[in-house]
């Protein structure tokens, strides 16, 4: 609703940046989703099944709304309209080839999850080869995220302010995925794992938009 006010005001001011533009689409799109997976959660408590395709839209949407937040993040990094107005021709190739990586990693495993596994294993999809996949591009993601933060200070040293707490908060909303899925791998049980991870990623991807 905040989000939503915001933009009237901008668009009004004529400063409704394609930058707020990817940032509400994210919001809306895990906003969304939420309510999806709450409803599937509920449906779950009531009458003990399953709605696959509750749950596989739900966190489709989950995949876009994240996609689309980690671009937003990887573009402010870069300063784009925050100190430059475009980035370089290499620059948009690579940073769409890497995002389109992780989107396609992000399917590929959720596919797996719904196709491939066991029935009879208590498993996720972060437990599967395309899993890893997806954990180790997020860690990459993260990576390209500090270098670039590193070379937007290196060049302009009047924004540190505004990137030194950029760069610690969503330092923490990159590594938070990684560091549950570990901590569920080597802490919890099997048939904990999967519950304890999403409940704990639906905060997690919503205070990301929520904070910005």
């Amino acid at each position: 609703i905040a989000s939503s006010k915001v933009a009237r005001i901008l668009a009004n001011r004529q400063l409704y940046h394609t930058s707020f533009k990817i940032f509400m689409a994210s919001v809306t799109l895990q906003a969304i989703a939420s309510v999806v997976i709450v409803i599937f959660r509920c449906m779950i408590n009531m009458n003990g099944e399953e709605n696959k395709v509750l749950k596989y839209f739900g966190k489709a949407l989950e995949v876009l709304a994240e996609t689309l937040f980690i671009l937003l993040l990887i573009l402010l990094s870069k300063g784009w309209t925050v100190v430059r107005g475009r980035l370089s021709t290499q620059g948009t190739m690579i940073l769409s080839a890497s995002i389109t990586f992780y989107f396609l990693s992000q399917v590929v495993a959720l596919f797996w999850s719904a196709y491939m596994f066991d029935p009879g294993e208590v498993i996720y999809e972060y437990e599967s080869q395309p899993g890893y996949v997806v954990i180790a591009c997020l860690t990459m993601m993260w990576i390209w995220f500090c270098t670039c933060n590193y070379h937007t200070l290196t060049n302009y040293p009047d924004q540190n302010k505004f990137y030194g707490i950029f760069f610690a908060a969503y330092s923490i909303w990159f590594l938070a995925k990684p560091i549950m899925v570990l901590i569920a791998a080597f802490q919890l049980e099997d048939h904990y794992r999967e519950k304890a991870v999403n409940v704990s990623l639906i905060p997690i991807s919503s205070s990301g938009t929520v904070s910005s």
